[in-house]
């Protein structure tokens, strides 16, 4: 049946560029090419004006594509549906399901990086709150995500469905060799640089964790200020920054791995850093939180740590249990029950449901 289910599916991103694809962007990506397996046609748009793209984008998305059965808008983020609701209508209004692909608070990731940004940290909540309330579908990736969707946004439980985030299992892999690093074991994570990351306590628990070197990858407004933290403590030696990792570098930064953390410190929906590590065959302790509960916690829940505790890092890198061998078998078994593949499959039968109804 799922075969034989043809649709048109319309992504609706932010404009940021997808080839430096954050979470949201890599699930959109992946998303986009597993239902083009299953024979969609599928259609990703990045960008979306409120005046000066709307008319030669509102030509391209209005045009029916032949001998579907069924057109679906899937949406990826609040701001762009509400912009093609306003701009669009006819668009939103004439499709046969709309669904909107919640990743994330907005407004409460916006208040832990922007505190004093009061008025805009409202507007951004009031937007959300039209948004969630004027699409009937809503999909997340974690029961707590789907819990904070009916808490804070008041939005009814027959509205919100959870669907797990996957890893492409076929890129993220193992090594052929385990290759000696050298002398200390590496750390490591791919994170934004941004405070609900916890890549403060990650730092400060590496002066108790001497026989360590610690790698992070990614960008964001807390570089300089974890540049500083790294030199306070007398860190160089063992600490880097590495920026920014391609898609082509991602695969071997995983694999040079001897262990992933992942310290976050507040909202943490799923983490697809630590689905990907997993996949690579690298144990990953996680911060005892909302959804790495759920991705974390349901292969071990001894991989969890208490959230924002530096010395809850070290104990929990010095337990050593992550270094048994069963893990890096097991690991990789994990992911694949997880795969983006598996992941789709749910997707499209929840949206040939929903059709249908």
């Amino acid at each position: 049946m799922i075969k034989n289910f043809k649709s048109s599916r319309t992504h609706f991103a932010t404009g940021d560029p997808i080839s430096r694809s954050g979470g949201m962007h890599s699930t959109i990506l992946n998303l986009a090419k597993e239902q083009s397996k299953l024979g969609h046609k599928v259609q990703i748009i990045s960008e979306i004006g409120w005046i000066k793209q709307s008319q030669s984008s509102t030509l391209n998305l209005a045009e029916k594509v032949p001998d579907v059965l069924y057109h679906v808008n899937h949406f990826h983020f609040c701001y762009s549906m509400l912009q093609v609701v306003a701009i669009r209508p006819k668009l939103f209004l004439s499709s046969d399901l709309n669904v909107l692909h919640f990743h994330g608070p907005w407004f409460l990731e916006s208040e832990v990086s922007n505190p004093d940004s009061k008025v805009r940290n409202e507007i951004k909540r009031i937007l959300e709150r039209i948004s969630f309330s004027a699409i009937p579908n809503i999909v997340t990736a974690s029961d707590s995500f789907a819990e904070l969707l009916t808490s804070i946004y008041k939005i009814p439980d027959r509205k919100v469905h959870t669907i797990g985030l996957g890893v492409d299992t076929d890129k993220f892999t193992p090594a052929t060799l385990q290759k000696k690093k050298g002398p200390l074991l590496r750390i490591g994570t791919v994170r934004r640089l941004v405070p609900r990351m916890g890549l403060e306590n990650l730092i400060i628990a590496m002066k108790d964790l001497k026989d360590f070197e610690l790698l992070i990858a990614g960008t964001g407004t807390l570089s300089e200020k974890l540049e500083k933290l790294i030199t306070t403590l007398n860190l160089e030696d063992r600490v880097k920054l590495v920026g920014w990792v391609s898609e082509e570098e991602i695969v071997d930064f995983y694999r040079g791995l001897d262990l992933c953390v992942i310290p976050t410190v507040k909202l943490e929906g799923f983490c697809l850093t630590a689905m990907e590590a997993m996949s690579c065959g690298i144990p990953v302790l996680a911060s005892n939180l909302e959804g790495l509960r759920e991705s974390v916690g349901r292969y071990s829940k001894a991989m969890l740590f208490d959230a924002d505790s530096p010395k809850a890092i070290v104990d929990a890198v010095k337990n050593r249990f992550w270094q048994a061998d069963h893990h890096r078998f097991n690991l990789r078994e994990y992911a694949i029950q997880n795969s983006w593949e598996k992941k789709n499959l749910e997707l499209e039968l929840y949206i040939s449901n929903m059709v249908k109804r």
